[in-house]
């Protein structure tokens, strides 16, 4: 998924890694995604918009963070 966003640097191994609270964050945000794509109109979609739609930003959002957060403060 980096790659396919122009980063190619490389990731940490445990970056891929979970922990025991992954799944509470991720229900979480999928609550917090899902209340604002109903907010926004996303029912109005047919299904090929929303499978259009799905993810694009999302996971732009996510490798812009894995730079920000990661990448750049790692030293020189």
């Amino acid at each position: 998924m980096l790659a396919q966003h122009g980063e190619t640097r490389k990731f940490t191994r445990e970056g891929g890694r979970t922990s025991r609270f992954t799944i509470r964050h991720a229900d979480k945000l999928a609550e917090i995604i899902n209340a604002s794509g109903m907010a926004e109109g996303l029912a109005s979609f047919s299904g090929s918009e929303r499978k259009s739609a799905r993810f694009r930003p999302s996971k732009k959002w996510f490798v812009d963070r894995v730079r920000d957060d990661y990448f750049e403060k790692q030293k020189n």
